[in-house]
């Protein structure tokens, strides 16, 4: 939680950009959906490979985003010492894969 005022406007800022994302992520995603028929699995290939790609790709677009803000809010708050954050890796295709083909069918 923010000491400062310059900190809580900084959270503020960081949630709107995440909810930014998150609903430019959903419209693209819905546009890809439409790249399935909903019956074939050689359909879903053509849906699951971009939508995978965008999976991982903004995923990295979160985090650079999280990254920023932690930075930015650790000299707002005028916080002591000097780490470095650390990103966590993406999620591999397999895994991405496996979350839209469960989330698909069900």
């Amino acid at each position: 939680m923010a000491r400062t005022e310059a900190g809580r406007l900084l959270t503020i800022q960081h949630r709107q950009r995440q909810l930014q994302l998150r609903a430019a992520t959903l419209r693209t995603l819905t546009q890809l959906w439409e790249l399935w028929d909903g019956q074939t699995i050689r359909t879903f290939g053509r849906f699951v490979e971009p939508a995978t790609t965008l999976v991982q790709d903004r995923f990295g677009t979160s985090a650079g985003l999280a990254v920023g803000y932690y930075q930015a809010l650790r000299i707002a708050e005028e916080a002591g010492g000097s780490p470095t954050p650390r990103v966590a890796h993406p999620p591999d295709t397999e895994s991405v894969v496996g979350s839209l083909r469960a989330t698909a069918l069900a």
